[in-house]
């Protein structure tokens, strides 16, 4: 199982499991550093409690979904989906429901001051991907607020 002996992380070319075991690493998902400059801190990684799961959070408005197609080596993810959205909006802190089947992230318009605006908390099924805003957050002071892990 992949939590035992494996860990998913980031490096400039893509993503990459390390074995523990094995004492290696190997990319599995390649990644352009050249065309969209190296990997950062903003980019956000999760996978669901019952491993069947991926998403890669790789530009501000795109969440990557991915299926676990095996977790033995080599390591097996298929692309899902790609949410891509309209160039005012972003997601933030994206996070997996423990089953896989949902998305919740912290989703926000760019307001004309550059401040965001229309703050909410938007729920996403990974099978049909439609969207769901649960959760109006413009009371809350976006630099304070982020989400966990869903459980």
């Amino acid at each position: 199982m992949l939590f035992r002996s494996n860990i998913l992380f980031l490096k400039d070319e893509g993503l990459y499991v390390y074995d523990f075991e094995a004492e290696n690493e190997s990319l599995v998902l390649p990644y352009d550093a050249d065309l969209y400059g190296p990997a950062t801190i903003s980019m956000k990684l999760h996978i669901s409690a019952d491993g069947s799961r991926v998403l890669w959070k790789k530009f501000e408005n795109e969440l990557s979904v991915y299926d676990a197609v095996s977790w033995t080596q080599p390591l097996l993810l298929r692309e899902k989906k790609v949410l891509v959205m309209v160039a005012s909006d972003e997601y933030h802190w994206p996070t997996l429901s423990p089953d896989g089947k949902f998305i919740i992230v912290y989703q926000t318009d760019w307001g004309t001051k550059k401040d965001f605006v229309n703050e909410r908390l938007t729920v996403y099924d990974t099978e049909s991907f439609a969207r769901n805003d649960i959760y109006n957050m413009d009371d809350y002071y976006f630099k304070y607020s982020a989400l966990g892990d869903w459980r």
